[in-house]
């Protein structure tokens, strides 16, 4: 066992001090803790104090269970105040083993040089951690991994590069891969990876958080009332972001940049106005109305700068700054899960006892509360402050009876357990070592088995899925599906129903249409318990060569079906690549399950297989939009006030919306494109409003800029409240755009009448520019012989020209 230390041992009684200090803690270890595999961390804090009462810090570090330990029980609010330890009070020993594991990976990054092994194994799963990462971050908006995925990609290059070193740079490689461990593990320990209700993605619980917010107040009613609405998007992204009271620094940052820009812009705005008002004062305009409107701009200029400065970055650098800023509630106890309500309903058992079970079908989408079930912190538990001595040093010796062995534990890679029956071919989420859900799980399995002898069907390699769903008298009812590896599907034994036991396949026309719905609840399933099945190499070769067809369709045809872009397939390319001769993992199971779910939902919505499939974006695009153009006198009236804008507008939304299908990819391009447009129409309407402003101050009114104000000021917020309107974060998905575009969508005429009113900032702003010519025309002095003759022909002429020019350009009506 060797020491290690911070505290320059050649000091006179430096030496002593450590010697005494390691022979103490030696004589407390048990003879089976070998200098192989543990050592000891020995540092004097004041090394002034070098007599008998001088304090000598210590830590055992243990490289088989990447932990650290202490030789005596340690109090964590006691013992190690003011370490900055990160360790808090713990539940169980595996909560406590991933509060340590991130100390064990902070000491081998800070002492990497010493070690005479590299442990090639840990850098093995980093590599598949990261891979994993990668792949959740570009699938799931609510990932709780602390890289994205261009970092992730960026770390794996770098492990690469390290792999043909020597030996000389094994410090440097351990030391950063220490580092990233140490993030990861930090990261595992904040959302309970491995433990009962895992934190599996941010989103989740995110309703329960909404409605615990969302009790009745007046005051508040007013308040949104004279925000025009406005904090209510705030309100639920600021939820989402603190949903669980944990923060995730690389999603609050984008959030806080997008804040501090339109604070920025908002004070701009004030500013703006506000040399408005000097100039409506110097023309007399009512004191009470400028009163107030310079009173509200004041306001506005004095609570944009002072935001900026409460949420500026060097005070809102760290996560712990956001979390210490952000507005902490007690967090509310709710009632325990489904399962430990059941449990303590099931009636006590004996061996003889055999239990009366209810089977249920169910889908592998539908089986679990892996993503809307409770969060740790949301759950009462009894809470140790006491580390034990030796926690892990040694295993402590396996209690119970046989069952224990019968049944394997699984961590998931995004942190949740599952449980495996290798002989009876049982999977579940239900411990089976609590509330006799062993019993209750074999006697299901004998019931499939009977009924599928009924049916003359063999079912020995099927794998079985069983869930408690409650408590029906004395009746225990059981979700259930059954797994054919083989062909890819799930199946019941049982007639099950789609509209009321399966609601996620829906109708379905034939056994072809209901194989496409049923592989991807396959995907589904291998995704949500990779850990006891690999899967088959020519799946992955499959992937591949369809992400390679998928990325050449998306750069050669405009209407490409492919859920992703080419760059997108290149990178899963670059991914899957690197799993090849890595050896199976369940992280490589989980990703390549992952990607083919959505592989098979994308062929399920286009009928992939089907007579009549959907090959092209923009077939059938005539019939769709033929079927909008019914003949209406308003609509072409706007149409033709628009300048012809909506006409362009209504056939790329036609485009987008072909087959009523959204393809969220093209979507967002579309909404980016349209919100840079409602920006510059907004720019421009402002300069309209503030030349024509200026010019009133110094001439004489007429109506062409009154009507340039005007119509510039409603071009300017009907732009700015169309910006809102289409945000991010109320049109980020798939469902959003789809629910958006059938509300909007008329029965008869389609999205004519949405292409008129997302159209209108462009029209309006021409309309304002095309009266600020008018009225510059009014403006002009009267002039006396050919001069005036001339000037006045050029003031009339431009404005015409110009407006036929601004006609022909917007009449195609892109973006």
């Amino acid at each position: 066992m060797g020491i290690v230390s911070n505290t320059d041992p050649r000091r006179i009684g430096v030496s002593t001090m450590l010697n005494n200090a390691f022979e103490r803690i030696q004589s407390r270890l048990p003879h089976d803790a070998t200098p192989d595999n543990v050592q000891v961390y020995l540092n004097i804090p004041d090394p002034s104090l070098l007599g008998s009462d001088g304090a000598v810090e210590y830590y055992l570090i243990d490289y088989n269970s990447k932990s650290i330990f202490w030789a005596e029980n340690v109090d964590i609010l006691t013992d190690l105040a003011g370490s900055g330890s990160i360790v808090e009070p713990f539940e169980s020993m595996p909560h406590l083993r991933l509060d340590l594991e991130p100390e064990f990976w902070a000491h081998v990054e800070f002492h990497p040089c010493h070690q005479p092994t590299y442990d090639f194994k840990a850098e093995r799963e980093l590599s598949s951690v990261l891979r994993h990462g990668c792949v959740d971050d570009m699938t799931a908006p609510g990932s709780v991994f602390p890289y994205s995925a261009d970092e992730c990609l960026k770390f794996l290059k770098l492990l690469e590069r390290f792999q043909g070193d020597d030996e000389s740079n094994d410090s440097y490689r351990r030391s950063w891969i220490a580092r990233l461990w140490s993030s990861i593990c930090r990261s595992r320990r904040m959302n309970r990876y491995g433990l009962p209700h895992p934190r599996v993605d941010r989103l989740q619980g995110l309703e329960s958080y909404l409605r615990q917010q969302s009790r009745g107040s007046a005051v508040l009613a007013l308040g949104e009332a004279l925000c025009l609405g406005m904090s209510k998007t705030t309100f639920v992204q600021l939820t989402e972001l603190w949903n669980g009271r944990i923060v995730y620094q690389r999603h609050w940052q984008p959030f806080l940049d997008r804040q501090r820009s339109k604070w920025r812009w908002t004070a701009c705005g004030a500013l703006y106005l506000l040399s408005m008002n000097a100039v409506q004062c110097v023309c007399g305009t009512t004191f009470i109305y400028l009163l107030a409107s310079a009173s509200f701009t004041c306001s506005t200029l004095f609570v944009s700068a002072f935001m900026l400065r409460v949420h500026s970055l060097e005070r809102l650098k760290t996560a712990s700054d956001i979390d210490e800023t952000s507005f902490a509630l007690a967090p509310s106890r709710i009632s325990n899960t489904l399962l430990m309500a059941v449990s303590s309903n099931l009636p006590q058992t004996t061996h003889e006892f055999v239990p009366k079970v209810r089977l249920r079908p169910t889908l592998p989408s539908c089986g679990g509360d892996r993503y809307s079930g409770p969060l740790g912190s949301q759950t009462p538990v009894h809470s140790e402050r006491v580390i034990p001595a030796l926690s892990f040093v040694k295993d402590p010796p396996r209690v119970g009876t046989e069952l224990e062995s019968q049944w394997t534990t699984f961590t998931h890679p995004e942190g949740n357990k599952y449980y495996w029956q290798q002989r009876l071919k049982i999977v579940s989420l239900s411990n089976p070592n609590q509330a006799d859900y062993d019993r209750i799980f074999r006697h299901a399995r004998n019931i499939v088995e009977d009924l599928a002898r009924a049916q003359n069907t063999d079912i020995q390699d099927a794998e079985a899925f069983f869930s408690v769903a409650g408590m029906d008298g004395n009746t225990i009812e059981l979700h259930y599906y059954m797994i054919d590896h083989d062909k890819r599907v799930p199946f019941w034994l049982h007639p099950a129903n789609v509209d009321q036991e399966l609601p996620g396949i829906g109708p379905y026309e034939s056994k072809d249409h209901l194989y496409l719905a049923l592989r991807t609840e396959y995907w589904i399933h291998l995704e949500s318990y990779p850990a006891h099945r690999m899967v088959p190499e020519s799946a992955v070769d499959e992937l591949t060569a369809l992400l390679i067809h998928n990325g050449t369709d998306d750069v050669t045809s405009q209407g490409s079906i492919s859920p992703w872009s080419a760059d997108e397939c290149l990178r899963y390319l670059t991914l899957f690549g690197e799993f090849k001769g890595k050896g199976p993992s369940s992280y490589q199971t989980a990703v390549i399950a992952r990607v083919w779910s959505t592989v098979s939902r994308v062929r399920y919505m286009n009928r992939h297989g089907l007579p009549g499939p959907r090959l092209d974006r923009l077939q059938g695009i005539d019939l769709f939009i033929a079927g909008q153009l019914k003949y209406n006198l308003v609509l072409s009236i706007a149409e033709y006030l628009c300048f012809n804008i909506p006409k362009g507008m209504f056939f790329r939304l036609s485009e987008l919306w072909n087959g009523r299908l959204v393809y969220i990819r093209h979507w967002d391009r579309f909404l980016d494109d349209y919100r840079g447009l409602c920006l510059r129409m907004a720019s421009a309407s402002a300069g309209i409003i503030c030349v024509t402003t200026f010019l009133l101050s110094s001439k004489s009114l007429n109506n062409g800029m009154v009507a340039a104000i005007s119509l510039g000021s409603i071009a300017l917020f009907t732009s700015l409240y169309l910006h809102e309107r289409h945000s991010n974060t109320k049109l980020g998905t798939a469902m959003d755009v789809s629910a958006y575009l059938s509300k909007s969508e008329s029965f008869q005429y389609g999205l004519r009448p949405l292409s008129v009113l997302l159209s209108l900032p462009q029209a309006l702003t021409i309309w304002a520019g095309l009266f600020f010519q008018v009225g510059l025309v009014l403006l002009i002095n009267p002039l006396e012989g050919s001069e005036w003759e001339t000037k006045t022909l050029s003031a009339w002429v431009a404005p015409l020209v110009m407006a036929s020019l601004v006609f022909l350009f917007a009449g195609g009506g892109n973006i």
